[in-house]
């Protein structure tokens, strides 16, 4: 399929690839031990430690799902991803990583688990790992491929292979240390384009005082009639229990390891769930502003019309590689905690 003609949307694009590719490179063919290669030299400020961590959380996907889950359930989505993922993320760092001592010096979720029961728990962990990280990968790849249809009618998988490229370069070439600066990258990128977007289709709505009306008329957004036992309550309970249940993902886990001692780990993950409340109330609140804007879109179409309606030359391009960094910033970290643990699958 034809490229897009060149445009300053499609500058835009050029210069997050070449920044990217400026900050893998810094780190590549660096002299690293196989451990400071994996978890780095236990340097990383906390400051550092949250970026990567909210970068490699806040995936492409999840901004596509809350976008879409808020737009169609309102509060039945809103309260299970609030309450469930800011409370698991809070768990497994002060319950689960106040617990990690002993295994800060390991380099992935198999070497532990190897560890306390043997090679073949090390074996199937490894070989679990990298099944699921092939197919994390490929949704990130499939986010990347969506937006750029959305935002310029392009399905050709040139940008898409580019993009994988690059988050292979310097993921394989430069280890953790390549792959946490460029999510401090993609961090600034996405964590800057959220607040913009939304004060640009607030600025864009000719009524404000819709989204006050939609948010006081539509059941959707009524404690009174959501909170009380139903099936659909019932369904957001199960949700956001399962949002509760502390989890230990291997990118998380690589996440952990890269700090100092416990303390750091509390750190990090404390002000992580912070940044990411913050993240995710600002794109439901887009989500809100579009539903009060614009009423009975199928929820999939949600980007499409925010894209259409709401930007703008410069906004385009800016909005496609806010998304494109959510989707390389969790894709660079599964693929290098991938490569990881393919050591321990024999």
């Amino acid at each position: 399929m034809k490229l897009p003609p060149i445009s300053i949307d499609i500058l835009i694009f050029v210069v997050f690839f070449v920044l990217n590719m400026i900050v893998g490179f810094r780190y590549r063919g660096k002299k690293q031990t196989f451990k400071e290669y994996a978890i780095g030299d236990k340097n990383f400020s906390t400051a550092t430690l949250v970026a990567t961590i909210v970068a490699t959380w806040m995936s492409g996907s999840l901004l596509f799902l809350d976008l879409e889950g808020t737009y169609s359930s309102g509060l039945y989505y809103i309260v299970a991803i609030i309450v469930g993922r800011m409370v698991g993320l809070l768990l497994t760092g002060y319950v689960v990583g106040a617990r990690m001592g002993k295994f800060l010096n390991d380099v992935s979720v198999p070497e532990s688990l190897g560890k306390l029961y043997g090679k073949a728990v090390q074996a199937t962990a490894g070989v679990s790992t990298v099944l699921s990280s092939i197919g994390y990968i490929a949704i990130q790849l499939q986010i990347i491929a969506r937006i750029l249809t959305i935002l310029f009618n392009y399905e050709g998988p040139e940008v898409v292979t580019i993009s994988a490229i690059i988050i292979t370069f310097y993921s394989l070439s430069g280890g953790v240390k390549a792959v946490t600066f460029t999510d401090i990258l993609q961090f600034f990128t996405f964590g800057t384009l959220l607040p913009v977007l939304a004060l640009t289709i607030w600025n864009h709505l000719q009524d404000h005082s819709v989204v006050a009306n939609m948010l006081t008329t539509n059941p959707l957004f009524s404690f009174r009639e959501v909170v009380k036992w139903s099936p659909e309550f019932m369904g957001t309970l199960v949700f956001m229990t399962y949002l509760m249940t502390p989890s230990l993902p291997p990118q998380l886990f690589q996440r952990i390891v890269m700090a100092r001692d416990t303390a750091q780990v509390k750190r990090s993950i404390g002000y992580s769930t912070i940044i990411n409340l913050a993240i995710s109330l600002c794109i439901i609140w887009i989500a809100v502003m579009i539903l009060a804007d614009k009423p009975g879109l199928e929820p999939n179409k949600v980007m499409q019309y925010i894209v259409n309606t709401h930007t703008y030359p410069g906004l385009k391009g800016f909005l496609g590689i806010g998304v494109i960094a959510m989707a390389m910033s969790t894709a660079d970290s599964t693929l290098n905690t991938q490569r990881l643990c393919r050591n321990y699958c024999q």
